[in-house]
């Protein structure tokens, strides 16, 4: 009824702060109520052979793989050797903090979608968490703690403490939510169920692979 569909267009055009971009979504999704009982779904082979769910798809998969690829599994997963090596002292501590902040920057990260738009926020994420690499490449290469002494240069506990949580702010604002976002906008409802499970499976094994290969690269280098 009208009231019902009152309540979601004013709380969507309080959210998009534009009633044009609100009526929008809601005429849309009211259209596709409307027509959902004449959907047929599609299959995984048309997932695989219509052009534009298969090109869809390599998007949807390619940004799991940058959010994982990212290293953030290795940074949260090793945080406490990186500080240790680093010569932070109370490396649990900060690395409790990181998952902290991760949080917390994943909620600020909803307002900032819509105002600077998914592409700027994932370009700058990703440009961050590539300068955040190369300060912590520094800060783990000209003072490495391995034997658990005090480090030379306190310069080097600091830089570390900083770039990681610099590169955690930054993907908690880009590559960390919005590939969920987008996975959720590309495909057609007769699609999104399938081709969501396909994405969420290469993120998961993109997780596994950077879990079990991450020891392994530090030895080797």
């Amino acid at each position: 009824n009208k009231e019902r569909e009152d309540l979601p267009r004013q709380a969507l055009t309080k959210l998009r702060k534009d009633p044009v971009i609100a009526d929008s979504e809601i005429n849309a999704m009211i259209e596709e109520r409307v027509h959902s009982n004449e959907r047929v779904m599609v299959t995984y082979k048309q997932l695989f052979t219509t052009r534009s769910l298969l090109l869809a798809l390599v998007i949807g998969i390619g940004l799991q793989g940058a959010q994982q690829f990212s290293g953030i599994v290795a940074i949260l997963n090793y945080a406490p050797e990186i500080f240790k090596d680093a010569g932070v002292k109370k490396a649990q501590i900060v690395t409790a903090l990181t998952g902290g902040v991760n949080v917390l920057m994943t909620f600020v990260s909803v307002p900032l979608i819509d105002r600077l738009g998914r592409r700027s926020l994932m370009i700058i994420g990703q440009a961050f968490m590539v300068v955040s690499y190369i300060g912590l490449s520094i800060a783990q290469t000209y003072n490495h703690c391995d034997d658990g002494s005090d480090c030379k240069l306190s310069w080097n506990a600091i830089l570390s403490i900083i770039t990681v949580f610099v590169f955690i702010i930054f993907f908690a604002i880009g590559p960390g939510s919005i590939p969920w976002l987008i996975i959720g906008e590309i495909f057609t409802s007769e699609a999104r169920g399938k081709a969501s499970g396909i994405c969420v499976g290469a993120n998961w094994l993109g997780q596994l692979l950077i879990t079990l290969f991450y020891a392994k690269l530090q030895v080797v280098s």
